[in-house]
């Protein structure tokens, strides 16, 4: 048989290191070629062989990389969830870093033709979506919508499978105490689906002319208030449990006191948790709905396949985990990360961003330093006494547009050229010119650490504090 006629379409996925991507990526390899994009360079080299993938090293940061990811790519899947620091120093909101990153994904796919996005997030309820990090999630959508390509989007509540971390918390909690308190106002209802059903989703949505373009809400057969899932994982963990509702646990005491018996556990992810046990978590009906129905399993059978039945303990996480080689190789690197977000003026856009801070700029920081703006828009700063020069951003025009400017960081006493990664500026435009947002990638500071921590790091926090106050205050 003809071997292009056999060929599977190239598919990527972004953010699979999850326990969720582990399990869309082992039912899509049954179709697709998937290649995983992964910032970790430690994740790359330690690959599941069982699984028939590609891993592939991309700084989802860098447009350029990704553009090069999704080169022949049919289909997108983006989990993309990022909630830990992504460098030894990260002067960042994480709502801002999705942001960013998502609109680098689809600025990319739509370059490269890609003809649907499947995006996977927390389920959100009207009543829901004042909360933060749920409506980072909508944020996200937005943006990977920005630039044409079809989305489709998936949303679920409790997601229960081997190394999820929301059933690892309900776990640690009823282990970890012979009483389990639960809030009155968390007895709301809840539908956990099995994260095989959230696979079998994604699976189904791909390539299906019906869905691009939609947004469904899924959960699994059962529909039970939090005490009720309590009881069942205490039950599943073989422990007797006191199930206590009470009045007495405020939503920031309760979050307090699950900190306190799952410790280790970021505590966003306990924040979010929290969040949603005050509010209603049903899937709506859809076609998508009743297309998983037809096989989902139960939330006790999920709970079933994530425990070791020998010891009562729950099972290994089967993805793989380099978080600790990471964050040795974050220390090592010593990179500094900065992103902010902009509200522009009416007709702003990245270039009149840029042009605006380095005028701005100059008189800010007249007293001290003396700002040289070149003729093709690259810049210089130096100490007034004696002369020396402290930073040089070399303008790029051929990765510029008018909703984008960059610069490289070239030059100067306080950086630490770096061979593999070079430091840059960058100012984009995102969700059609809302907000632009400035951002400092793979800086390396020569000044001892502790030392740059102190000064030249806090002198460019209260610098970018004062923009934002100045552009305020034009508008």
């Amino acid at each position: 048989m003809d071997e292009q006629a056999v060929k599977k379409p190239k598919l990527v996925v972004a953010g699979a290191s999850g326990f969720i991507g582990t399990a869309v990526c082992q039912e899509l390899v049954k179709n697709y070629d998937v290649v995983v994009l992964t910032r970790s360079r430690t994740r790359s080299q330690m690959a599941n062989q069982s699984i028939p993938i590609t891993w592939l090293y991309c700084d989802l940061f860098s447009k350029h990389d990704v553009e090069n990811a999704l080169a022949g790519s049919e289909y997108a899947v983006y989990l993309v969830h990022v909630r830990m620091p992504t460098a030894r120093l990260d002067q960042s909101h994480s709502d801002d870093i999705n942001l960013l990153l998502a609109d680098n994904f689809a600025r990319a796919a739509h370059i490269n033709n890609v003809k649907q996005i499947v995006f996977f997030g927390g389920m959100i309820s009207e009543e829901n979506i004042s909360y933060k990090i749920l409506e980072s999630d909508n944020e996200v959508l937005k943006a990977l919508s920005s630039y044409n390509v079809p989305v489709t989007s998936i949303r679920a509540g409790i997601v229960a499978g081997q190394g999820g971390i929301f059933i690892r918390l309900l776990g640690n909690m009823t282990i970890r105490f012979p009483i389990v308190f639960v809030p009155r106002w968390a007895l709301k209802p809840r539908q956990p689906i099995s994260v095989k059903d959230v696979a079998n989703a994604v699976n189904y949505c791909i390539g299906n002319r019906e869905t691009f373009g939609r947004q469904f809400d899924i959960g699994g057969p059962d529909i039970m208030p939090f005490d009720e899932m309590m009881k069942m994982t205490a039950s599943s963990l073989g422990r007797k449990r006191i199930i206590i509702t009470t009045n007495f646990f405020p939503s920031r005491l309760y979050a307090l006191w699950i900190r306190l018996l799952c410790r280790g556990t970021n505590q966003n992810v306990i924040n979010l948790f929290v969040e949603s046990l005050h509010h209603d978590m049903r899937a709506s009906d859809s076609q998508l709905q009743h297309f998983i129905m037809k096989d989902a399993e139960s939330y006790s059978t999920a709970l079933t396949g994530c425990i070791d039945k020998a010891t009562n303990r729950f099972l290994p996480n089967p993805r793989i985990d380099p978080s600790n080689k990471d964050h040795t190789d974050l220390r090592f690197e010593s990179r500094v990360r900065s992103i902010q977000r902009f509200t522009l003026q009416e007709n702003g856009h990245a270039a009149w961003l840029a042009e605006t801070f380095f005028r701005w700029l100059t008189e800010f920081v007249k007293p001290f330093i003396s700002v040289n703006i070149d003729g093709d828009g690259s810049c210089s700063f130096y100490t007034r006494f004696p002369k020396l020069k402290l930073l040089t951003l070399t303008f790029k025009p051929e990765y510029s547009s008018l909703h984008r400017r960059m610069y490289f960081i070239t030059g100067g006493v306080l950086l630490k050229h770096m061979i593999e990664r070079k430091a840059r500026l960058e100012f984009s435009d995102v969700l059609n010119g809302r907000f632009t947002i400035g951002a400092i990638h793979d800086y390396t500071p020569r000044l001892p650490w502790y030392f740059y921590i102190s000064t030249q790091a806090m002198v460019h926090s209260f610098v970018m504090k004062a923009f934002q106050k100045h552009l305020e205050k034009q508008t």
